[in-house]
């Protein structure tokens, strides 16, 4: 259980009315309480199936489609209960048991879901391995490989998980009715499942009239109307609470409620979209995994919102234009991302072949929908059939989108040279705020830390995020400065924790010089996360030709410990020689020479240092470059990387 002074902050960053929610909340559930323990909740109203079964036509599938058989054999994993999310590879789960964490065995007790307390591993186990399995983005595979397939074996499949789902999670019983989230990504994976399973015989043992799936869907809905995000918790929850109500109510209009349904989540979204965006493009929760799973959350309802004829404001389109705009300039030549602050490396649905960028069908919906005309690629044939998109996006000349732009506005300044070329070289650099909102919650102490590509390949890197509820000492780690390609002061975060999503402090940046010219670019920022020590830092970072300097300038006072961090991905094969590291990852190769007078030590794999995550829940040895001096302050370091790549291995 968190301790009296994690509530003291947690409550400091609440709002007077988020105060008053809470109290309705609390009085709320103590009156489900009562109805739990009398085993009687209202009713719900039976739906008005004729209110949507007018259609229920997809279209036919005449010919192989690219990735085809590997997306089927993926789902055939599934047939076998073998889990394959986050760090699980091949895990066999049977019986199913919707409450049990796969990773630890845990199983959390069936009991009043608000009495729950689903942060405490000893209770839950992983909470993050629970949720991700009821979030059922693996009942899409199972519903898309029947749709490709025809095969009612992946459609029988899928039945059984549905009704031991709800045959196992009554209304307000367990894990899986604690947090409104939860809810609304089932029922945006749910719409789907429905969609692509017409024309199976399962589609009326599931979705016909006798079905009890549509009670827990309006029980579903009810949940979010009543606990919805609020306050300080308003980040990307609420809008993926609002994506699945909207896309829920839109694809089936059979409740009461729905069309007021539709109208309440329609305008949450619109209102969140513009007030968790940044100017530029980016999401404010400054991590660009929620940016992408926000856009995909906004993209489904838009594709919802053409199919029952909703329309969003243009300045949604415009926003939402802007995202995708930004996924596609700060991802390099081989669509690699950046890394930087939180991930669970989730996703709705599960629509390409396995080892796919997902970013090729969230452009694809992005051309359909908005009007745009990003390059779509042979493996997103999978998804253009799944979601009945016939055209073929003829991509715009190579500069149609800007690649090289940078987002001040986010924080987010791009360095680069041979743009979309085998010899391509990227620097994503880190100078904007911590995160979103009062708690700041997905963001990283990371300010004025970098991320290096070359040639296709990460070299430098975000170590990644590795856990959030279930270590608090590695969710810490991972998300601490140390972990960063930054400088750290006295092995002290420049912001730092007061919860596995709340900050005692949060660094501020400011950008000096942000210069962009043929010869090459340069950023100088600085941040005042060490202003309680005395002590402040300034960095410059230019790029010229295949060389990026660095220049730290550590200032203040007395006697301090200063580190320059260097983070490389795992598949480097990193040496330190002559007082020199090389790097070298197929036919790249980067040379990091540090300042002169500083001890230059490496990591792999040591008890803290030399790690990387490479999806949630799993971390493997990496090694790690640690430049240190112990000197009176100020100081002054110049390091100089020198980056090779060899354009035939490409």
């Amino acid at each position: 259980m968190p301790d009296l002074l994690w509530y003291v902050r947690r409550l400091s960053a609440m709002s007077a009315e988020e105060v008053l929610y809470r109290v309705r909340m609390e009085l709320l559930r103590r009156r489900y309480r009562r109805l739990y323990n009398k085993g009687v909740f209202p009713p719900v109203d039976p739906p008005d199936l004729t209110r949507y079964r007018t259609n229920l036509s997809t279209p036919h599938l005449d010919h192989p489609l690219d990735g085809q058989q590997q997306f089927l054999q993926h789902a055939d994993n599934l047939l076998e209960y073998k889990w394959d999310y986050f760090a699980l590879d091949g895990t066999k789960e049977k019986p199913l048991n919707w409450h049990r964490d796969p990773s630890t065995g845990t199983i959390s007790p069936r009991v009043y879901s608000l009495d729950l307390n689903y942060r405490s591993p000893k209770v839950v186990g992983n909470l993050k391995y629970v949720w991700e399995k009821n979030r059922h983005s693996h009942f899409s595979r199972l519903a898309a490989a029947f749709r490709i397939s025809g095969d009612e074996k992946y459609a029988e499949h899928l039945a059984e998980r549905f009704e031991t789902w709800v045959d196992q999670n009554p209304f307000l019983e367990g894990i899986n009715w604690t947090h409104p989230l939860e809810h609304g990504l089932r029922l945006l994976v749910w719409v789907w499942c429905e969609r692509w399973l017409r024309g199976s015989t399962q589609h009326e043992r599931l979705f016909g009239a006798n079905s009890p799936l549509w009670e827990s869907i309006e029980r579903h809905m009810r949940f979010i109307e009543m606990t919805y995000s609020v306050g300080s918790s308003a980040n990307n929850h609420l809008i993926g609470e609002m994506a699945g109500m909207f896309a829920a109510s839109a694809a089936w209009p059979v409740f009461p409620r729905s069309e007021s349904r539709i109208k309440l989540a329609g305008r949450l979204l619109e209102q969140e979209l513009a007030r968790q965006t940044f100017p530029d493009g980016l999401n404010r929760e400054q991590a660009f995994f929620y940016h992408v799973n926000v856009a995909e959350y906004y993209l489904l309802c838009f594709d919802e919102a053409q199919r029952c004829g909703y329309t969003f404001g243009e300045e949604t389109h415009a926003i939402l234009r802007r995202m995708i705009e930004a996924i596609y300039a700060l991802t390099d030549k081989e669509g690699i991302a950046p890394r930087y602050g939180d991930s669970d490396d989730a996703t709705v649905l599960e629509i390409m072949p396995p080892g796919e960028s997902r970013f090729s069908w969230l452009y694809l919906m992005a051309n359909e929908l908005l009007g745009t005309s990003f390059p779509v690629g042979q493996d997103s044939d999978i998804a253009r059939f799944l979601l009945s998109y016939e055209s073929k996006t003829v991509a715009r000349e190579k500069n149609a989108y800007i690649r090289t732009r940078s987002f001040p506005d986010a924080g987010k300044y791009q360095l680069t040279t041979d743009r979309d070329l085998p010899s391509e070289i990227k620097v994503v650099a880190h100078a904007g705020p911590l995160g979103f909102g009062a708690l700041a919650a997905h963001g990283h102490a990371d300010a004025l830390s970098f991320e290096l590509s070359a040639g296709g390949k990460s070299m430098l890197v975000d170590p990644g995020t590795y856990t959030y509820h279930f270590d608090d000492d590695e969710r810490n780690r991972f998300r601490g400065t140390i972990y960063h390609n930054t400088v750290v002061v006295d092995e002290i975060d420049q912001s730092r924790p007061a919860g596995p999503f709340l900050w005692a402090s949060k660094a501020g940046c400011s950008v000096h010089d942000w210069i962009v010219d043929p010869d090459g670019s340069r950023l100088v920022a600085s941040h005042d996360g060490y202003k309680s020590i005395g002590v402040g830092h300034l960095r410059s970072l230019q790029l010229h030709g295949t060389r990026l300097t660095i220049e730290d300038q550590v200032t203040g006072s007395d006697q301090h410990t200063v580190d320059i961090m260097f983070h490389f991905h795992p598949d480097c094969d990193v040496v330190l020689k002559d007082g020199n590291i090389f790097a070298r990852r197929g036919g790249v190769e980067v040379q990091i020479t540090p300042p002169t007078d500083w001890s230059a030590d490496l990591f792999h794999g040591e008890n803290e240092l030399g790690w990387y995550s490479p999806v949630f829940g799993s971390k493997v040895p990496a090694s790690t470059l640690r430049i240190r001096r112990t000197a009176e302050l100020p100081v002054t370091s110049v390091s100089q990387i020198d980056v090779r790549i060899d354009v035939g291995q490409h």
